[in-house]
């Protein structure tokens, strides 16, 4: 998409290529001020940090418009870090007082290219005919969504439809850093927006997706119900998993906590096509019915789908998940967040189906309805929470009399090692004090005295013989 596109001309670069600039608690107030920054909070020893480092570096020399970078040493100012609420390194902020966008996105420098050149763009932005409607759907950083609000005089209430309109500018300004808002009002362009379907009463937010039914929020009453339905429609209806989007898939809000993620597991060689997996797959196949699912309404609004090439994670799945690249296709459901034994943990969970199922849309439905359901069971859990469902299933990996007992949620043989430590607990809670202990003693040792006391020959006292 062209930056002149909606008639915003950016500053033409300076013959001097910027330069990331060292921020520190002495400096950062006057230097920052009220312009736009892209400031990187990091810490020397991070892997990830260093190798940000020259990305970042090539970014600001090629930038163009009125934009500074910079960098903050969390190790030596740590009370900066601290004030702009860092938790994790490196983390990438765009701040334009007072106005803070954390940047949690794709970290190549097309990516940052992109976002330094939206962060300089308006919020919305005007569509004025098709083409600008068909530049729009192409997306950006590799986003194919878009937000519309279509606006019209023939509203029914004009107060509401200002207030929608001001609703819908603050959330873009809030999600401008991730999404790209746009707007239009002509009733062709907004007919071709809607596929030619009746229109919706007029304002109205639209997710588009090329070659996929809109998804529109008629309620524009609120800046949050308008944030709300763009962070639940954020991710394509169907997407190639990789370590670029895996954590915008497993962070898509749902509630208190986020949608699991639907993750279909392809071998590329089981394709019949040369070279690494792309979105072709998603066409044929298991692959095409599994995006056929992503369609029905029941699951579109239970799950996140995506598909991913196992082989190329082939020891990560084997050691966490017992998955074997001679098994794939296999279908598992990862869940960042779960409700277990009615406590909400944010431990990622997750299902898998068994060996075969991933095979038609049929068997791929039932698994992911047993999911939503509740009849799959207890998700296991990553990590040493989930270690006893593992020994349980490696167990049957050597004893395959034991898959006799499938038909037990998955959850139960996580149950025992819980209910021991709920049992321990309770005796260490009622175990009797130290108070208890000492009347006990006092008890027993009087006790004895009198035992000793009875046992004891009755001697009469001599008489005196004094007087006789």
């Amino acid at each position: 998409m062209t930056l002149r596109l909606f008639g915003v001309t950016l500053l033409a670069a300076t013959a001097v290529a910027k330069e990331v600039v060292v921020l520190s608690t002495a400096n950062f107030s006057e230097t920052v001020g009220t312009k736009l920054w892209l400031i990187k909070f990091y810490a020397p020893w991070c892997g990830h940090c260093k190798r940000l480092a020259p990305v970042l570096d090539e970014v600001a020399a090629a930038a163009k418009g009125d934009i500074s970078f910079g960098k903050v040493d969390c190790t030596i100012d740590d009370r900066l870090c601290t004030t702009y609420g860092v938790k994790g390194f490196p983390m990438l902020m765009v701040i334009q007082a007072p106005t803070r966008w954390v940047y949690n996105g794709r970290r190549k420098k097309d990516d940052l290219l992109t976002l330094v050149a939206r962060m300089q763009m308006p919020a919305v932005r005007p569509l004025q005919s098709a083409s600008d409607l068909e530049q729009a759907m192409e997306g950006e950083m590799g986003s194919p969504v878009v937000f519309m609000q279509g606006r019209s005089a023939g509203a029914a209430d004009a107060s509401a439809a200002t207030e929608a309109l001001a609703a819908f500018d603050a959330a873009a300004h809030t999600l401008k850093h991730t999404d790209v808002f746009v707007s239009a009002a002509q009733p062709e362009l907004l007919r071709k927006l809607m596929g030619g379907t009746e229109l919706p009463t007029l304002p109205f937010v639209a997710r588009l997706e090329r070659g996929e039914e809109p998804r529109l929020l008629t309620e524009v009453a609120t800046q949050a119900s308008i944030e709300a339905f763009v962070g639940t429609q954020r991710v394509p209806s169907f997407s190639l998993a990789d370590d670029s989007n895996f954590g915008t898939l497993m962070n898509v809000p749902k509630g208190n906590g986020f949608m699991p993620l639907a993750l279909l597991l392809l071998d590329p060689e089981s394709t019949g096509k040369d070279g690494p997996l792309t979105m072709d797959a998603s066409f044929e196949g298991v692959g095409g019915a599994l995006r056929t699912l992503s369609r029905e309404p029941a699951l579109r609004d239970q799950f996140v789908f995506a598909m991913a090439c196992g082989a190329e994670f082939e020891e990560y799945l084997k050691e966490i998940y017992f998955i074997d690249r001679s098994t794939l296709p296999r279908l598992i459901v990862l869940w960042k967040g779960d409700y277990f034994l009615g406590f909400f943990t944010t431990l990622r969970s997750f299902f898998v189906d068994t060996p075969g199922e991933a095979a038609d849309a049929a068997s791929m439905r039932a698994f992911l309805e047993r999911v939503a359901s509740g009849a799959e069971g207890f998700g296991e859990f990553e990590g040493r929470a989930g270690a006893p469902a593992r020994w349980w299933r490696l167990a049957k990996g050597y004893m395959p009399q034991l898959h006799t007992l499938d038909w037990l949620p998955r959850g139960t043989f996580v149950l025992p090692p819980v209910l021991l430590v709920i049992y321990l607990l309770f005796k260490l809670m009622s175990a009797p004090d130290a108070e208890y202990y000492e009347r006990e003693l006092a008890e027993l040792q009087g006790a004895r005295q009198q035992a000793m006391a009875k046992a004891a020959p009755q001697v009469e006292p001599l008489k005196s013989k004094k007087g006789n």
